[in-house]
């Protein structure tokens, strides 16, 4: 369909608005004579989740799945449904949109994707316990899963959180004794040195694993408490690794727990390092 093929071609060269032009173009083709309507609806819904307008875009995929529930573009579409409202900051739908497709697709090879982005978002809504029980599910579900680090990682981070510090330990512990080297691994070392009763790991003299600035967060220059030293730590290794999003997370609950303006520009720093430029504006801002 030349219509449906040009409105992709702006839509992998970024040019969105071009793109929503032209698939609402090919749209209205579609429904007219009907056996591409799938697809474009698709692309259209995935054009306006690209051009923020997450409302509109929700509701397409959603009349896209009343239309065609047997496609499998409908399947991702549920699954995008789910992303859009955890780009959006609204994680109890997220959670919601993600029960629904583990319901519907439990045979789908993203199904443990679904259930940890489940999980992650009951976690950010601050259903604490909805989430470990999620994750429960995923390492009983998914044992051969490349997700399980992460999940027995977070479980042993709740699990302290929810005053349970022995199961929260062991969770720790599997994770940095099965996964040593895996970036979960390091994250629970680092979290385990900093643990009251816990000595630092042989070799290691800072959590600060991967600073490349050691003199902007070094122990000499600006003293820390164990709690600074950890936030910072957990947010350091985040962004050396790549996790870009689970770093803005320690940023944002970061800067609720730190009052030492000098430990607060360190964060403000780590947060532009992570493009959370709200929250390094904003301490930049207020202090």
């Amino acid at each position: 369909d030349f219509e449906l093929e040009r409105a992709k071609i702006h839509f992998r060269g970024l040019d969105y608005p071009e793109a929503k032009k032209a698939f609402s173009k090919a749209l209205r083709s579609a429904t007219r004579r009907g056996p591409h309507q799938a697809d474009v609806m698709y692309w259209h819904a995935r054009t306006l989740g690209r051009l923020s307008d997450h409302a509109a875009a929700r509701k397409a995929y959603q009349t896209l799945r009343q239309k065609y529930p047997a496609s499998s573009l409908s399947r991702r579409g549920l699954f995008n449904s789910g992303l859009l409202s955890m780009d959006k900051g609204d994680y109890k739908i997220a959670a919601q949109d993600f029960q629904r497709y583990g319901k519907a697709y439990k045979r789908a090879h993203d199904a443990d994707e679904a259930l940890w982005f489940q999980a992650w978002s009951e976690y950010r809504s601050g259903q604490s316990e909805k989430a470990l029980t999620s994750l429960n599910r995923l390492v009983k579900r998914f044992p051969k899963s490349t997700l399980i680090s992460r999940a027995e990682y977070w479980m042993g981070r709740i699990e302290g959180k929810l005053s349970k510090p022995g199961r929260g330990t062991a969770w720790l512990r599997k994770v940095d004794q099965e996964k040593p080297h895996t970036f979960y691994g390091l994250m629970a070392r680092s979290y385990l040195a900093l643990l009251p009763g816990d000595a630092t790991p042989p070799g290691v003299d800072s959590p600060l694993l991967f600073s490349e600035n050691a003199d902007a967060t070094s122990q000499e220059q600006v003293p820390l408490s164990a709690d600074q030293k950890l936030i910072l730590a957990r947010t350091e290794l985040l962004i050396h690794l790549g996790f870009s999003d689970e770093a803005q997370f320690e940023i944002s609950t970061g800067r609720k727990k730190l009052t030492d303006v000098r430990v607060l520009y360190q964060l403000a720093r780590l947060a532009r390092v992570a493009e959370d430029f709200y929250t390094a504006q904003y301490i930049a801002r207020t202090q």
